[in-house]
């Protein structure tokens, strides 16, 4: 049984889900899509938003989508590299298990309520 799901999330990005493992990653390259709480949510939300334990944005990522995980209070890490420059709005709002993160010299934007 496969026990990965995946999507797009950017014109070059894609994600995936391992349930086993409880990851979400990020892949490719360029923007995340910007996502809002009620029309147009990131599309592991609905599904797994309590579940994710882990996020990995990988190299090549530019930047973290508007409301890309907000509320998924199991996540306890995230890893973003050099290549994120943009940390949107309410991006990580609610991720009240996510004790610390950090973020490279590479972000010079952090949008409002990000954590």
């Amino acid at each position: 049984m496969n026990d990965a799901v995946y999507g797009k999330c950017g014109d070059n990005l894609t994600w995936k889900y391992e349930e086993a493992t409880h990851t979400l990653t990020i892949s490719g390259s360029g923007a995340m899509k910007n996502y809002d709480y009620v029309y147009y949510k990131a599309p592991w939300l609905d599904d797994y938003r309590n579940d994710i334990r882990e996020v990995i944005i990988e190299e090549g990522v530019t930047t973290i989508g508007v409301y890309s995980f907000e509320y998924c209070n199991a996540i306890t890490s995230v890893a973003i590299p050099n290549s994120v420059t943009s940390i949107g709005a309410v991006a990580f709002e609610g991720c009240t298990a996510l004790s610390s993160i950090e973020i490279p010299n590479s972000v010079t934007n952090i949008g409002r309520f990000a954590f």
